[in-house]
């Protein structure tokens, strides 16, 4: 690794906050209530309006504060501390001259306020505040010192017979679906946000409807001065779970309008309005368990017409009769790239919030953008609160014609790339262990050998480290 002294203070220094945070909710820990939801809003302490409940619960007493003998009137506060230690060999695998790496410690700090007043109105306000320290490279979206992170107010309706009706208007985060393509940006301190307004639809359970008209969160590191992006728009409706092809299986459909005044491809660069067209089909049959997702995009960068296509999957299988109940799966995502610069049409697959890790690696090195990557799964439950995850993947472009992009900015390593097709071959090994109700850990390790199509832009061998402790309340 770059600097095996810093990697073990920051392992040292998030094991550390972990071990406060484990001793100081031991009791809670015995206790089989629900654990923190990670999506501050996504909360639902109402089970502690029972008082006896509530007083016998760590820290019951903030979670959840009556606001008369309604029990859908309260207030709620939370809260979240994050340690993340990351240390890459080469930040940009080597592409870019002098990349000796880049070491870091990051903070993330979330204090938030719930306020429900019956069933029709909700405040909710998030403030944080996000530091990095020792980097070689600072990053963009990991200093944001104190700011507004979410402030949303939603109204609810019920709507005759057919559901609940809620609109949301304000700054708030918006995973939708698998969160593959619109995902949270865990791996950094400040995750995606929008600005504006969404309207949802709660039909039966497990379904709902989505409309929005949202700018991304321009993230700037100063106080209270964070703003919406108006380069950027992004629209659309997600609907989950609509329809049930066949027993355990579930569909979701979507649609996505997003513009940028400007984008950057290895074949073009300039203004872009880019439609997504996408559905997802996902459930379990006994011990398997698959999600596959189909994403047609079209529009226009440039002047030139876009015709791009993503496909994604994993499925698996767990081994329930055996120790360990190791499941055995297949990760396997393909996402077009252009095919001839020369014409004026533009095939590179672009996303719009994506989650790498859900799609690569931890280290958000690549893009989904002219990129394949298959390979096999193995993951082991040592404990119902530790599990391993050992990945083995083959990287490819998906066109020679088109380059290798890096997350997040989705621009190109370099403008001439070469013939060769093969990426790189990424072994991921990942440990998720879930201390207690409010606290958790997560480690990331990713070695990638640079293949010939990286080799041709200087790319070399890298390894990334990824340790984070996060106490949520």
């Amino acid at each position: 690794m770059n600097n095996p002294y810093k990697t073990l203070a920051g392992a040292a220094t998030s094991l550390c906050c972990l071990s406060i945070f484990a001793l100081s909710n031991v009791h809670a820990a015995e206790r089989s209530l629900p654990a923190a939801a990670n999506i501050p809003w996504a909360d639902d302490p109402s089970y502690l309006a029972d008082p006896q409940l509530r007083n016998s619960d760590f820290l019951g007493a903030l979670r959840y504060i009556p606001l008369s003998a309604d029990p859908q009137d309260y207030f709620s506060l939370g809260g979240e501390l994050r340690y993340q230690y990351l240390d890459y060999e080469h930040s940009l695998l080597g592409t870019r001259g002098a990349d000796k790496g880049n070491s870091m410690l990051q903070q993330r700090i979330r204090l938030s306020g719930d306020l429900h007043l019956g069933s029709a109105f909700r405040l909710f306000v998030e403030l944080g505040d996000n530091r990095e320290f020792g980097a070689d490279v600072p990053t963009r979206y990991n200093n944001d010192r104190t700011d507004v992170q979410q402030m949303f107010v939603d109204l609810s309706a019920q709507v005759n017979q057919l559901g609940t009706a809620v609109l949301r208007a304000g700054r708030f985060v918006m995973p939708l679906g698998s969160g593959r393509l619109m995902g949270l940006r865990e791996g950094a301190n400040v995750r995606y946000t929008y600005d504006g307004v969404k309207a949802s639809l709660l039909l039966k359970p497990g379904t709902r409807i989505d409309a929005f008209a949202v700018h991304p969160t321009d993230i700037d590191p100063d106080e209270f001065d964070n703003q919406p992006d108006r380069t950027k728009d992004h629209s659309g409706v997600y609907a989950t779970n609509i329809a049930s092809p066949f027993e355990g299986g579930k569909l979701d459909l979507y649609l996505y309008s997003s513009g940028r005044d400007l984008a950057v491809y290895n074949n073009a660069v300039g203004k872009e309005r880019r439609n997504s067209f996408g559905s997802r089909l996902y459930g379990g049959i006994d011990a398997w368990d698959y999600d596959l997702e189909a994403v047609w995009q079209s529009g226009s960068t440039a002047g030139q017409k876009i015709r791009a296509w993503g496909l994604m999957s994993d499925a698996g299988y767990r081994f329930t009769d055996l120790p360990l109940t190791p499941r055995l799966g297949v990760r396997a995502n393909a996402f077009s790239g252009d095919k001839d610069s020369s014409d004026s049409t533009l095939n590179t697959f672009a996303p719009i919030s994506a989650a790498p890790a859900l799609l690569f690696t931890d280290a958000n090195w690549f893009a989904a953008m002219n990129l394949i990557n298959v390979g096999p799964q193995l993951t082991l439950d040592w404990t119902p609160k530790l599990t391993t995850t050992l990945q083995v993947e083959y990287l490819a472009r998906q066109s020679t014609d088109d380059g290798i992009y890096f997350h997040p900015t989705l621009a190109p390593y370099a403008a001439n790339q070469g013939d060769a097709r093969h990426v790189a071959t990424n072994t991921n090994l990942y440990l998720d262990w879930q201390v207690n109700r409010f606290a958790k850990v997560h480690v990331g390790y990713t070695h990638v050998q640079a293949g010939q199509a990286l080799k041709d832009i200087n790319g070399v061998n890298s390894d990334y480290l990824g340790i984070y402790t996060q106490f949520l309340f």
